[in-house]
């Protein structure tokens, strides 16, 4: 390579100068102080001193060390700039091999773009390479999204259901489906009025009767000097006009409120259907002003099965100047084995002694038997059967009798809460 060349001749040209250097150094280390070359001469007269002698002879021996010295310092130098040499000579070849590797890069780079170029198949791949890339770019994007979309979700589920908690706990509270019943009276009327039979009306006629007598023995069911404090009573006692048991439920509950506000919260919550499970109603209708008719089935279960108890039952409220009393008188019948049970409920709302235009209470009277023939005491499964719908039903209504006292003393609550005391 033309290059190589002008290299080589410029360090051989280099090398000559070196030399005819070291020629000079030498050279000029041979001459004395004055600028003359140092000679040799024999002394011509004999009468030359001694002392002259040996001083030539000392100047003479210098003179030899210094061309030793000089010859020895030229030396070292040739060296050192011989040594330059070859590292240059060196990295001048690395330098020839890294732009031989550099150049072949260059044309490899140059022939892989045309033949691209020429190829259309590796420009596709080169574009299907970048259209995937954009693919997982937009996929990486819309799961981000979705990942928020379902955090926002799994917030409003959480809202919601706290949401709809709250509107079951104000649905569980009866007093306020009041007139539910009544809204829907006349579509339900007209699909069930087909359906009610002669019997039913039958014994809910027989009903009616019997809450108007009653009512007439409303006067001695509590006694007058009954103290008003909050209870709920249970008891079991035995009757010799009915077979088995008779199960009463007595309850007492002083509210705060006047007679009239405390008849109207009874009189709402008994309108409602009940919320127990197993009570299934047919029909709920007021034909009467103040009164209501029901027909239910009870499905009570147990470990032998489901024992299907057909509910009849009429209600009146009958309102005083000093007490509003609402009875209740149920029949339910087991028809196929023979058993027939009777309910009688008196609710007596009356002014409270202490405070009688402020306060007022509610008290129940509850009794559960049952009616059949005689030779029923005798079959053991149809008396254990009988206890058995006793007990339950006798605990079904003490729990709606508590039921009632916790919403009375609730609605007290709210009331005296809506009551701001006047300040000065």
């Amino acid at each position: 390579m033309p290059k190589h060349r002008t290299i080589m001749s410029f360090l051989e040209r280099e090398e000559d100068m070196d030399a005819m250097l070291a020629e000079a150094l030498a050279f000029i280390d041979e001459c004395d102080a004055n600028g003359k070359p140092m000679k040799t001469r024999t002394s011509r007269s004999p009468r030359v001193s001694r002392s002259v002698v040996e001083r030539k002879t000392t100047n003479s021996n210098k003179t030899q060390r210094r061309v030793g010295e000089s010859q020895c310092y030229s030396t070292q130098l040739q060296q050192r700039k011989k040594a330059e040499l070859r590292a240059l000579r060196e990295q001048t070849l690395e330098l020839q091999e890294q732009v031989k590797v550099l150049l072949q890069r260059r044309q490899q780079r140059q022939k892989s773009r045309a033949g691209k170029e020429k190829n259309p198949i590796t420009q596709n791949e080169e574009d299907d390479s970048r259209e995937w890339f954009q693919k997982a770019v937009n996929e990486f994007q819309r799961r981000q999204k979705a990942e928020r979309t379902n955090r926002k979700l799994k917030e409003i589920w959480a809202n919601q259901g706290k949401v709809n908690g709250a509107f079951r706990h104000l649905v569980q509270r009866r007093s306020l489906l009041y007139g539910k019943d009544f809204v829907f009276e006349d579509e339900e009327n007209k699909t069930l009025e087909s359906s009610v039979e002669d019997e039913t009306m039958t014994i809910i006629s027989q009903l009616e009767k019997c809450v108007e007598t009653l009512y007439l023995n409303s006067n001695s069911v509590f006694p007058p000097d009954l103290p008003e404090t909050i209870s709920c009573n249970t008891r079991v006692k035995r009757s010799s006009d009915t077979n088995g048991n008779c199960i009463e439920i007595i309850t007492t509950t002083p509210v705060s409120s006047p007679l009239n506000t405390a008849a109207n919260v009874v009189w709402k919550d008994l309108n409602v259907k009940s919320q127990d499970p197993e009570r299934i109603y047919s029909f709920i209708r007021g034909r009467k002003p103040d009164s209501l008719e029901k027909n239910f089935l009870v499905a009570l279960h147990n470990p032998s099965g489901v024992l299907k108890i057909d509910g009849f039952q009429f209600m009146r409220k009958f309102e005083e100047s000093d007490r509003v009393v609402v009875i209740k008188h149920n029949i339910l019948t087991l028809p196929h084995m023979g058993l027939k049970f009777r309910d009688c409920c008196w609710i007596i709302i009356s002014r409270s002694k202490s405070d009688p235009t402020h306060a007022s209470v509610a008290r129940t009277y509850y009794q559960l038997y049952a009616e059949g023939p005689g030779s029923v005491s005798s079959n053991e499964d149809v008396v254990h059967t009988r206890d058995y719908i006793l007990s339950s039903l006798s605990g079904k209504v003490r729990r709606d009798h508590q039921m009632l006292q916790n919403l009375l003393i609730e609605e007290d609550r709210r009331a005296a809460s809506r009551i701001v005391p006047m300040t000065a």
